[in-house]
């Protein structure tokens, strides 16, 4: 029916240095699972313990609660799953201003009437340690948004260039040497409750 096609999952993303595992689902929803418990099996072992449940994102809302908090200049989301992780100030640059903001709503607002959203996630990229002490994942949405998740239990606030320079090349991720400085402090720990903490317009929105 309708609730299993919404539910179905449509990409898996493996993160093994960190013990999780990210599930993309049709509606837009994002989880994440730990799979610590899973790699004391033996070949012995016929069955794999269930994955842990850890935290479920759902992506679309999520978004356009941290954009329209830009929109209208604030200084915190209403959204216990978003936060900004740099400054108010270095969000609204990523999405080109309040006027991108707006723009990006208006947008979104238009094609949702056509049955997709803007914020609706299509593909999973994962961020490795390496790159960033903060963001495990990053979503790109159907127009070209990218959405910069973690699932680190400690968020912390001083991590700029751990996040404007995690860049999307071809599917691929790479850093720069200002966050390949910070390796040492990466966190590998188990996942934690999935939270919105950057958000990158699509270079032809806000011109």
């Amino acid at each position: 029916d309708n609730a299993q096609k919404a539910q179905a999952i449509v990409q898996l993303q493996c993160d093994d240095a960190r013990g999780a595992v990210y599930a993309l689902k049709a509606n837009g929803e994002i989880s994440v699972y730990d799979i610590h418990n899973t790699s004391n099996t033996t070949s012995r072992t016929t069955r794999m313990p269930p994955l842990k449940h850890i935290s479920t994102l759902n992506a679309i809302e999520v978004t356009r609660a941290y954009i329209t908090a830009i929109k209208l200049g604030r200084m915190h989301i209403a959204h216990k799953q978003a936060t900004f992780n740099n400054s108010p100030q270095s969000a609204t640059a990523s999405l080109h201003g309040m006027d991108g903001a707006r723009q990006l709503l208006t947008l979104d607002a238009n094609n949702t009437t056509k049955g997709v959203s803007l914020f609706h996630p299509i593909s999973l990229h994962l961020v490795s340690p390496d790159v960033s002490r903060v963001v495990t994942c990053v979503a790109v949405c159907a127009g070209g948004v990218r959405l910069y998740l973690s699932s680190l239990e400690h968020l912390n606030t001083n991590t700029n260039a751990s996040i404007t320079n995690v860049h999307m090349r071809g599917g691929s991720r790479t850093a720069t040497t200002a966050t390949t400085t910070n390796v040492k402090n990466r966190m590998r720990g188990a996942p934690k409750r999935l939270v919105l903490i950057h958000v990158k317009a699509p270079p032809n929105v806000g011109n």
